[in-house]
């Protein structure tokens, strides 16, 4: 009932260089599920997800300088926006998009399993300003369809591929558990819309949780996504 979010400075030899720097900003909620990326230089982007009462949930991305003076290390929290709303569930994903720019995804809605789906949004990362955003996979309550926990992985030339889960929303009763189907987005990202540029259905069975990852691949070194999941 009262996670909180940290961040900490290490070395090459995972020793602490930092004091420990809260992020998350209620005392008396929770406020895990931690994302943290690295953008340019010293500076880094955090995620985590708020159920704070008086917020009604919310997914909240975090910008973090981290800096050396005089031989001691610091880390300093420079913005504090919030991004996906409501997210009663929402585990945000990004990754670095570009000079100043983070892709950022969670889930929106009030309830569990969410019932509005996935949403992402385009951040600059030196202010927090939310750029663009929309809905890029829309439940449908009244067909038991809802979309949960997306991951994101960079493609390269403004393209991010996109997981999510499409649950039945049935969930676990009597040790049967609900149906899950992974879809695979590929987004052409700008700071005016989201394009898809490609979609996959089903890569992988029935996963409960999974994430995917990209790179380059092959002989020609052609960049690929992966689908990881349990």
């Amino acid at each position: 009932g009262n996670t909180r979010t940290y961040v900490q400075g290490i070395n090459e030899k995972c020793e602490l260089m930092t004091d420990r720097l809260r992020i998350s900003e209620n005392n008396n909620q929770n406020e895990g599920a931690p994302h943290i990326e690295f953008m340019n230089d010293d500076w880094f982007v955090a995620g985590y997800l708020s159920t704070a009462n008086n917020d009604n949930d919310a997914s909240y991305a975090v910008g973090v300088q981290a800096s050396m003076t005089a031989g001691q290390a610091t880390v300093e929290k420079m913005w504090h926006t919030k991004v996906v709303a409501p997210s009663n569930i929402g585990r945000p994903s990004f990754v670095n998009a570009g000079p100043n720019r983070a892709f950022f995804c969670a889930a929106q809605g009030n309830n569990r399993p969410p019932e509005d789906g996935v949403a992402c949004a385009l951040i600059n990362t030196m202010t927090g300003e939310v750029l663009h955003e929309e809905l890029v996979a829309k439940s449908d309550p009244n067909a038991n369809i809802y979309f949960n926990q997306p991951t994101v992985a960079a493609l390269g030339n403004g393209m991010f591929a996109v997981q999510v889960l499409e649950s039945n929303g049935l969930g676990k009763k009597n040790n049967i558990k609900g149906s899950n189907t992974p879809h695979l987005y590929a987004f052409k990202v700008t700071e005016d819309a989201f394009f898809q540029m490609a979609y996959a259905n089903k890569v992988g069975a029935y996963p409960t949780h999974s994430s995917i990852c990209s790179g380059e691949y092959g002989e020609k070194g052609l960049m690929h996504v992966a689908v990881m999941g349990a």
